[in-house]
């Protein structure tokens, strides 16, 4: 349908002339029968639609053209409106996404959970702390068989006797009579615990009682029980070594004048039957004890000023003792295998590689518990343990060695008979398990050098 050029709607200024064609102001009025004469062609009306204005419908306007470009001007506004919706929505759409998010990030960090017990609790914490001050009350009084009034009363007036006892702590001192230093230190911090279970929480008997959290009264109070902590630790293990040795003084071999009982046979018999030197010091009563005198080096090396404030005995007989077992143990294994390696003559090869291993294992035993043990007599500030090992314990293990060499000769001369045999290769093995071991052995380096000259 072709409109004339007259017609056409001016974009360039399309709020002033929406609706009326260019020029509409310029021309004269048509008739009816012009319109039909001249215009029949090129416009499409409808002459039955009447005009609901009056006075303004003689204007005959083409209602196509009119129509059609209303319907234009519908679109591009709906358009617009919908491409403002589509961002309104995207925007909606992201700010969603990004609540869900955090919403999820606090589920999977648990601040849901946090949030709902602070809810839950109360959100003041005065509250949160007085429920909780009430519910203690309550069963501390239950237990007890008072009412919560009554309780309070009673415990009002036992927080009275507080400030004595922490003075008591920060005044300590060993006192010289019949009771020992280990039972004085148990009553006063027994005293520090009835005081300390007159509060529900360690907070609120430092608001409470301020001298509770000053320094000295902390720093005295760490000390008696780290003290306490490792005297009877020490106790217990030594307890347990004396139960398992049999002898309050743990000896491990039977005394020289004893005669033979093959009924009751000594502690080192009876633990080589049971089981092999590898595993009786990999069990855990002996695993343990070399963590447990560095646990204690440690506490006392410390609290040292605290100890010699306070008048605290250091516990040098049990740790002597402790110190001494391993060593005493491996070296009459040690003069056991020397006995066992020295007996037979002309031996078989068989012989001779079960007694290089039982004695390179007791070897390698022996040596590392000579070094811890030399780790843990090492002189510090508030430690100083003197030197308990036997005198001995050198010798046997030079012995044990010479020993080693003797047996590494007679495996070679016995390889001579055998077509497979390689004495380079048995010497380099060997050197990387000797040059360890001479190092903690006095006189083992010398030696070791004259061998394999």
């Amino acid at each position: 349908m072709h409109q004339n050029n007259n017609w056409e709607p001016d974009h360039r200024n399309r709020n002033s002339n929406l609706y009326f064609p260019r020029g509409y102001g310029n021309r004269r009025r048509n008739s009816e029968d012009e319109f039909k004469s001249n215009g029949r062609d090129n416009y499409d009306f409808d002459w039955d639609q009447e005009s609901n204005d009056s006075d303004d419908s003689d204007i005959d306007r083409p209602n196509g053209f009119v129509m059609n470009d209303f319907q234009n001007n519908v679109e591009n506004e709906e358009t617009d409106s919908t491409l403002n919706s589509t961002s309104v929505l995207s925007h909606e759409m992201q700010k969603e996404r990004m609540e869900w998010q955090s919403f999820l990030s606090s589920v999977l960090t648990g601040e849901v959970i946090k949030s709902e017990k602070r809810r839950l609790s109360g959100s003041n914490s005065r509250q949160a702390a007085n429920l909780s001050y009430q519910i203690w009350l309550g069963i501390r009084a239950i237990t007890r068989g008072h009412t919560p009034a009554e309780e309070k009363l009673i415990v009002e007036e036992r927080r009275k006797l507080i400030d004595k006892v922490l003075k008591e702590v920060i005044e300590f001192e060993v006192k010289p009579g019949d009771v020992s230093a280990l039972d004085q230190v148990a009553g006063t911090l027994q005293r520090v615990d009835a005081c300390e279970n007159l509060y529900h929480t360690r907070k609120s008997m430092m608001i409470d009682k301020p001298l509770y959290k000053s320094h000295d009264f902390q720093y005295n109070l760490e000390a008696l029980n780290s003290w306490l902590t490792i005297t009877r630790s020490l106790q217990t293990q030594l307890k347990i070594l004396q139960n398992w040795t049999g002898s309050e003084t743990l000896e491990i071999t039977r005394p020289k004048d004893a005669p033979a009982d093959a009924e009751n046979p000594s502690f080192l018999e009876r633990i080589l039957k049971e089981n092999s030197l590898k595993q009786t010091f990999e069990k855990r009563t002996l695993a343990t004890l070399n963590s447990l005198l560095l646990k204690a080096k440690c506490v006392m090396i410390e609290n040292a000023a605290a100890f010699t404030k306070m008048k605290l005995p250091p516990y040098i007989n049990e740790l002597q003792q402790l110190l001494n077992f391993p060593t005493k143990l491996m070296e009459e294994c040690m003069k056991l295998l020397l006995t066992y390696s020295n007996r037979p003559s002309e031996p078989t090869m068989l012989m001779v590689q079960q007694m290089m291993e039982n004695l390179q294992i007791s070897l390698s035993l022996a040596c590392n518990i000579k070094h811890q043990y030399l780790e843990i007599i090492k002189p510090a500030n508030g430690w100083d343990i003197p030197p308990s090992i036997d005198e001995n314990y050198n010798t046997v293990l030079l012995d044990s060695l010479k020993c080693y060499f003797k047996l590494l000769q007679w495996k070679l001369k016995l390889g001579f008979k055998t077509v497979s045999f390689k004495e380079a290769e048995i010497l380099e093995n060997e050197w990387s398990f000797l040059s360890d071991i001479c190092r903690h052995i006095v006189g083992g380096d010398s030696e070791t050098a004259v061998q394999f000259w």
